[in-house]
């Protein structure tokens, strides 16, 4: 099972940082603050997305948060926090399915709080791939090197 949530005290979720948690079955892969939600849950399913090509990439957890480091071998996906140093296997459908999950409630709620909000750039992830620039970015090798036994 894949939870992904935030909290936040604050009732604007465009400009303000929040406390993400994500976890996989009983592991805790992100437990961070100070995360842009709208970046962090848009581009990253664009990445997700785009994992069966690029096989392998980084989401950026902005700051002091470290790295999580994503690689698909077959149907798994490693998923390695490089400030944890902690590795862990889910399905490709099972990520996936639910980062889209957790993308539609923040678009909701924000939209639902922000109704101007509608014309941000940022929405295009739910439904838009990487470009093969952002590809390139995102799946560098230089994210990986030195974590090559996390995989």
């Amino acid at each position: 099972m894949i939870v992904l949530e935030y909290h936040t005290p604050y009732a604007d979720l465009i400009h303000r940082e929040v406390m993400i948690h994500f976890r996989v079955g009983t592991v805790a892969v992100l437990e961070a603050a100070g995360l842009p939600l709208l970046p962090f849950a848009l581009f990253s399913l664009a990445i997700i997305r785009a994992l069966p090509i690029m096989r392998r990439a980084r989401l950026d957890l902005w700051e002091n948060s470290g790295d999580i480091l994503l690689k698909q071998v077959d149907d798994q996906i490693r998923i390695f926090n490089t400030l944890t140093e902690e590795t862990v296997t889910s399905e490709y459908h099972d990520l996936l399915q639910a980062w889209q999950t957790f993308a539609q409630q923040v678009h909701d709620q924000v939209l639902q709080q922000h109704p101007e909000a509608q014309q941000l750039a940022d929405w295009r992830w739910l439904t838009e791939s990487l470009s093969p620039a952002e590809m390139r970015m995102v799946s560098a090798e230089q994210w990986f090197q030195g974590y090559e036994q996390a995989f």
